[in-house]
């Protein structure tokens, strides 16, 4: 009974600080339009988001005039594209009353939310595009190699099917992958109408990977305003820069152009979290969001986990083999399982000894994922038993001091990390967010990759600490993931860790630290950024500048 008790009470307060929030939400966004032309932004149920693109649409709402609408954008991962009556109906009568998120996205502005819809005519051209792709497709890179209209579809066509369907690796042959790839062109058909017939002028997504991003590089294709947000950053997306995080090439020549001071004082800071990084502090004040511990808690023991040998000794730090695998673009294999076969392959043919490792373990959501991965690599190591699998909580010191020589990943953070302890990092993508400076190897093909480990005992390796603190502060703080949420920390603790952010608690915290003054130093941030050539807020539109002045 108390258990009903503690549930009721819970909704009701959750009732409460969502209607509080509607009211709030009015009160600062009031500006009508009779202008027809739109502003397009993503519907979804992300608590963090919905107060991002609250204030990105807004903003540019105020400049363009135009109309905020929000499209749903989640058919092929969570819901289907035809939707049974029922969730027909539960669609109709949420948006007419504006029930949960539909209310908040009407709080705030947005004068109507719509699904896509496939007629006829997009069936049509669906099934002829379809009929026409097939044939050509004989592995899993011409999959990768799809473009639509000239456009570059491939890599959210394949990441699309491992994520929905939870594969680790693409088949071409499969029923399913053939029912999803249909269901992807009926999407991008849907979206051909759709800015054909509307005036568009500008869309705000929050993903910029799977299916969610078809709109985006459409519209980015027809050089309309294209935004990704969430409470962490701003991107304005172009043909250069299609990913979110994805300004990672020209780094350095950005960093020669600040002020020396913000250099200094930048870098400075940059080794502080690295130094905390590595000790094994988690969370926010060291920039990893997902979790909000020390996840590296191993028990001491005198027990070795890497053996004494004379061997070179190579360390495979694993991915998840779902999650958004091409999200900085291809990489020199098709996927992170196809990477790992590879791998163990090769080590059945060199005199090296071969080590594997999977993430720590994180919290929540991101859990369940890490599960999944951990199946996957114990089968793998059945199969190569050259594998040895080390525990996912040994710290990175530990790892070094008992003789580790090299790391693989595909684009890791370990990129950064064990640099830092003077162990060179191959990369198994030269689309990884530390391509701009050499603490790493970034081969451009398999070619080069295979070379490299094949010669590890030649390999010259020098490594410059000075670039990695530059990187990390251009990656983690020159680009302000404090532009809305300054005190991140804080944020976190009050809604209880990474789910808590997806939760009610979110607009609690919001309206708790709210005042005028913050509204309007956001507002002023997004139009300095909007007005700037910039691909993401940073510092330099924002007050974070005066720390590093």
């Amino acid at each position: 009974m108390s258990n009903i008790i503690i549930y009721i009470k819970e909704m009701l307060n959750k009732f409460s600080v969502i209607k509080k929030f509607c009211k709030h939400n009015k009160k600062n966004f009031q500006e009508k339009t009779k202008n027809k032309n739109e502003i397009l932004i993503e519907f979804n149920a992300f608590q963090p988001t919905h107060i991002a693109l609250s204030y990105l649409s807004n903003t540019i709402k105020k400049n363009k005039g135009a109309q905020i609408k929000a499209y749903f954008n989640y058919s092929l991962i969570s819901s289907n594209l035809r939707p049974s009556l029922f969730n027909k109906l539960k669609w109709i009568i949420g948006n007419i009353l504006s029930i949960k998120n539909f209310g908040i996205y009407k709080s705030f502005g947005v004068t109507s939310i719509f699904k896509p819809s496939i007629d006829s005519k997009i069936e049509n051209n669906s099934k002829k595009m379809f009929n026409e792709i097939v044939p050509k497709l004989s592995n899993k890179s011409d999959v990768l190699n799809i473009t639509l209209d000239g456009m570059q579809f491939g890599d959210l066509i394949y990441d699309t099917y491992l994520k929905s369907l939870k594969k680790k690796t693409l088949d071409i042959n499969d029923n399913l992958f053939k029912k999803q790839l249909l269901d992807f062109l009926r999407l991008y058909f849907f979206w051909k109408e759709y800015f054909n017939n509307n005036k568009v002028d500008a869309i705000i997504g929050v993903h910029t990977v799977y299916s969610y991003a078809i709109p985006l590089r459409m519209a980015i294709n027809k050089n309309i305003s294209t935004y990704a947000a969430n409470s962490h950053t701003i991107y304005k997306l172009d043909k250069k820069i299609m990913r979110m995080y994805g300004d990672f090439y020209d780094f350095p020549e950005r960093f020669k152009n600040l002020p020396r001071n913000m250099q200094t004082k930048g870098k400075e800071e940059a080794k502080k979290r690295l130094v905390k990084r590595l000790s094994g502090v988690g969370g926010i004040e060291v920039d990893l969001l997902t979790t909000t511990k020390n996840a590296l808690n191993e028990k001491k023991n005198n027990t070795r986990l890497i053996k004494k040998s004379s061997k070179k000794k190579i360390l495979i730090f694993t991915h998840d083999f779902m999650d958004a695998i091409h999200v900085f673009g291809n990489l020199i294999f098709s996927d992170f399982y196809e990477w790992l076969i590879y791998l163990g392959e090769l080590s059945n043919k060199t005199d090296y000894d071969w080590y594997i490792k999977n993430h720590p373990k994180g919290e929540g959501r991101v859990l369940k994922a890490q599960t999944d991965t951990k199946k996957i690599v114990n089968e793998l190591i059945i199969k190569y038993k050259k594998f040895n699998l080390i525990p996912d909580n040994i710290s990175h010191q530990r790892i070094v001091e008992e003789g580790i020589d090299f790391i693989l990943t595909g684009y890791g953070s370990v990129g950064i990390e064990y640099p830092l302890l003077n162990i060179p990092v191959i990369n198994a993508s030269a689309n990884n967010p530390h391509i701009g400076y050499n603490f790493n190897f970034h081969p451009k093909n398999l070619e080069e990759y295979e070379n490299l480990l094949k010669n590890l005992n030649n390999l010259n390796v020098k490594i410059n600490k000075e670039e990695i603190y530059e990187y990390y502060f251009m990656r983690h703080i020159f680009s302000d993931f404090n532009w809305l949420i300054n005190d991140r920390k804080e944020w976190i603790d009050y809604v209880q860790g990474y789910d808590g952010m997806f939760s009610y608690k979110m607009y609690e915290y919001w309206m708790k630290t709210y005042n005028i003054k913050k509204h309007f130093e956001i507002i002023d941030s997004i139009e300095k950024f909007i007005k700037s050539n910039e691909n993401a807020i940073n510092i330099t539109h924002t007050k974070n500048y005066n720390k590093f002045i």
